[in-house]
């Protein structure tokens, strides 16, 4: 059905932001080539773009701090304002995933 997605991973400290918003589009991208549902789909480049902004490198994350932002992001659908699996996140984040469900 149509309606709005809401990504939102946990606050973290960054350390090189560089790159991050293209490792999300490559997450979101990932997703929708495999056929994930949306709030999977989010969930994943969240956690992406986050993990590599936590890197000191750009171009690089940690399997480790992927699996711990994963577990922390909050994906909410916009028409109802249920959040789907996973842990609470805080806005403010290194990023927010948005998407058009369609």
């Amino acid at each position: 059905g149509a309606g709005g997605w809401q990504a939102v991973p946990p606050v973290v400290q960054a350390g090189n932001a560089t790159g991050a918003g293209d490792a999300a589009a490559a997450g979101l991208a990932q997703g929708l080539a495999l056929g994930h549902p949306w709030d999977e789909r989010l969930r994943h480049a969240a956690a992406l773009g986050t993990a590599a902004a936590l890197s000191p490198v750009a171009g690089e994350f940690s399997p480790a701090d992927y699996a711990m932002v994963r577990a922390g992001v909050t994906v909410t659908g916009a028409e109802d304002g249920v959040a789907a699996s996973g842990l609470r996140g805080e806005p403010g984040g290194a990023g927010q995933a948005r998407g058009e469900a369609g």
